[in-house]
């Protein structure tokens, strides 16, 4: 049995108590900036693609951020144990994926709401995929919360320092959700790559029976988690729809100075 070493407690806490400040700092860097450029009706369209989107990353998250952490957490000083949680859900997320691709389709063909601006949908999709390359949840459950939050910290960089270059026009809005998901692309490639030159786990070809098992495993926690987190999702979404986008504009930066408040 293969032994897995994680840094202590404190270093855990400090660098939890990084990303939880970097979550608030970098949108209120660019925000102001943001609205000031493309204007409240445009930044309003931008925070509606961003929260169709929020459903599908609830989809492809499932429950396995609680699952497969706790699996991974009960079990990492086995390498060989966290290796098959590791694959198996990792397998399972990108199954997910393709299914929200699909009904992603559909929904913006469908509706003229999303067909209008489908070049603004696609472009919010892409924090989806890269949202799935990034496994957190590995790490989270290999108490390696100092990779979490230097990958979480570099992925706002790369998404928001460029926004002041490229975004000078509303008609530039699209960069802000493409820039978005290049970051959290880059971010999970790098922390495929830090997987693999770390050998932090052992690759093999997952099982369609682990596969399925960790979709048992993780169907109460996504139920549990999907009750949660809609109505964070539902908010913007049905007043986007109803009011528009200006007084979603308005909504979110409210919304965003009550969390810096709080």
């Amino acid at each position: 049995m293969q032994k897995i070493k994680y840094p202590s407690l404190r270093n855990n806490v400090l660098a939890l108590g990084i990303v939880q400040i970097s979550n608030f700092i970098f949108p209120l860097l660019v925000i102001p900036y943001m609205t000031r450029t493309l204007g409240a009706s445009v930044y309003g369209k931008i925070i509606f693609a961003q929260a169709f989107s929020a459903y599908f990353l609830i989809l492809v998250e499932y429950g396995f951020s609680w699952s497969a952490t706790r699996k991974i957490s009960e079990n990492r000083e086995n390498k060989y144990l966290v290796s098959k949680v590791f694959i198996s859900t990792y397998a399972a997320q990108w199954i997910l994926v393709i299914i929200s691709s699909i009904i992603f389709l559909i929904c913006v063909c469908y509706f003229d709401l999303l067909r209008n601006d489908w070049k603004l949908y696609a472009a919010s999709f892409s924090l989806v995929l890269g949202s799935t390359l990034s496994p957190m949840w590995l790490f989270q459950g290999l108490a390696k919360l100092q990779t979490v939050a230097v990958l979480q910290i570099l992925t706002k960089f790369i998404s928001l320092a460029p926004i002041f270059y490229y975004v000078k026009t509303p008609d530039d809005a699209i960069w802000i959700l493409i820039l978005n998901g290049c970051g959290a692309i880059v971010c999970g490639i790098f922390s495929i790559f830090l997987i693999y030159k770390k050998n932090i786990v052992l690759w093999s070809w997952p099982s369609a029976k682990r596969i399925k098992k960790e979709f048992h495993d993780g169907a109460s926690l996504f139920a549990s988690r999907i009750s949660i987190s809609l109505y964070t999702a539902l908010i913007p979404l049905v007043l986007g729809y109803v009011a528009g986008p200006i007084a979603l504009a308005y909504f979110n930066l409210a919304d965003k100075i009550r969390l810096a408040a709080g």
